[in-house]
């Protein structure tokens, strides 16, 4: 359904975007749509490996389960690994160290299967981006 990609520079170290992402139990405070989010499993570094989301947008409930992947110190990448109606869920996080900013690349690719028009869905999907963006913005530019 989509594949979105957003830029942001973030007056902050690439250490506090990236622990700003990570803090992902967290994101139930600044961002409505997420009711609650479990980490389930975590790595050998103690970072989130499986992790299960509880979600409400546009009237319906879904939960999902993402696995997560460090394939570089400046990338973090999930994929879905279960989901009740999202079908697909791909994100990947890069993270670009401007001396004293970063900018963030994040890129997201989903399907979905809820009952909704494809413009309603894309205007879910575009200010998802934006409140996680946004989010991950002010919380890493607050450490």
């Amino acid at each position: 359904m989509s594949d979105k990609v957003t830029t942001v520079e973030i007056a902050a170290s690439p250490e506090a975007v990236r622990a700003a992402i990570l803090d992902l139990e967290g994101y139930p405070t600044w961002q409505r749509e997420m009711k609650k989010v479990t980490v389930l499993k975590r790595d050998d570094a103690g970072r989130p490996r499986t992790v299960a989301f509880d979600i409400a947008v546009a009237g319906q409930a879904a939960n999902y389960t993402l696995e997560f992947s460090y394939p570089a110190p400046d990338t973090i990448k999930s994929t879905l690994i279960d989901g009740s109606l999202i079908t697909k869920q791909d994100q990947i996080y890069v993270l670009t160290d401007l001396g004293g900013k970063t900018r963030l690349e994040y890129q997201l690719d989903i399907d979905i299967k809820w009952p909704v028009p494809d413009f309603m869905l894309t205007a879910i999907v575009n200010k998802g981006v934006k409140t996680n963006v946004a989010g991950i913005k002010k919380n890493a530019e607050a450490r």
